[in-house]
Order: C-alpha cells, then structure tokens, then sequence
C-alpha cells in the first residue's frame, strides 16, 4: 500500500512537470526513527528497517533502477 502511494504521489509530481527520474533518482526512503525501541527492545526497528529494505525494492524493480 505505501509503495502505490508513493507511485500515485510520484505520477501526479510528473504530470505536473516535475522531472519525474530525476525525482525516483535523488529520492531516499527511511523509517521514522523515532520512538521504535520500545518493549520489544530492537524488534520493532529490525522489522521497520526490513520493510523499508522491501519498499525501496519494490520502487526500484517497478521503476527499473535495479
């Protein structure tokens, strides 16, 4: 779901005249840090950091940066 928003939002920049590679191409994705530990110890952030590893996949395949 995150990465079709991602698509939508990134479409939408293009159709209005944002260079849309050099956008996918300069873009950088990474959790939100901040308050992850919590009473799992480093769960939460190991699974976070593993999810963002699978969006940025996905982007890169959908869009042929790989």
């Amino acid at each position: 779901m995150l990465a079709f928003r991602f698509k939508s939002i990134w479409s939408t920049l293009g159709k209005r005249g944002v260079e849309l590679d050099q956008l996918i191409s300069q873009s950088m994705i990474s959790p939100a840090t901040c308050c992850l530990v919590n009473h799992d110890k480093y769960r939460t952030v190991e699974n976070e950091f593993r999810l963002t590893n699978m969006l940025s996949r996905n982007l890169r395949e959908h869009y042929k940066l790989i």
